[in-house]
């Protein structure tokens, strides 16, 4: 991936958003002090293909999350208007999904595309993968959840609960002990 375009993609997999919200964020979201971002507002797409912002996409979609160093770095300079495009063209305008994904996603892929198994992933898949990331780290589902911005625990379990062999193992653990102590 280019240098133009490793700052988005790093901030992507590393906080879990949902393209359209991380193409809307503003400066004035980042607290970097305290490692947060407010999301509150996404790209939306009408009928005629014109892009209006709006809400996320579900209620519980409107949140703050804690963000790693990482994320912070790869937001770059926020000593500029609040209102300012956190990642945006040159001209300032929102980097539309069509154009990431013709000048970054599909290119990186391209570079790799015999280590991929025939598979195409898309950069929503950096939304699973920091799901994943945090299930492995022992995180608990219903953090997972909230900071997905799931409207509901069943999503995050229907999507990411094959994954959280911890807690299943953590299951059969406690049992186990239970039945010692009888």
């Amino acid at each position: 991936m280019t240098e133009r375009w490793r700052p988005m993609t790093t901030f992507l997999v590393s906080t879990g958003m949902r393209y359209s919200e991380a193409a809307a964020l503003t400066v004035g979201d980042i607290d970097p002090d305290a490692g947060t971002v407010r999301i509150n507002k996404a790209w939306k797409y009408t009928s005629d293909n014109t892009r209006r912002l709006g809400p996320p996409k579900s209620r519980k979609g409107v949140r703050t999350i804690n963000i790693p160093a990482q994320a912070l770095t790869a937001a770059g300079d926020l000593d500029r208007p609040h209102d300012a495009l956190v990642f945006a063209t040159q001209s300032g305008d929102p980097i539309s999904a069509q154009l990431y994904h013709n000048k970054a996603w599909r290119p990186a892929l391209k570079k790799v595309e015999g280590q991929l198994g025939g598979k195409t992933p898309s950069p929503h898949d950096l939304r699973h993968t920091c799901a994943s990331w945090m299930i492995a780290a022992g995180v608990p589902l219903p953090v997972i959840q909230a900071h997905l911005g799931h409207e509901s625990i069943t999503t995050t379990i229907g999507v990411y609960g094959h994954l959280d062999r911890r807690s299943a193992q953590a299951g059969a653990a406690a049992i186990g002990a239970a039945l010692d102590a009888v």
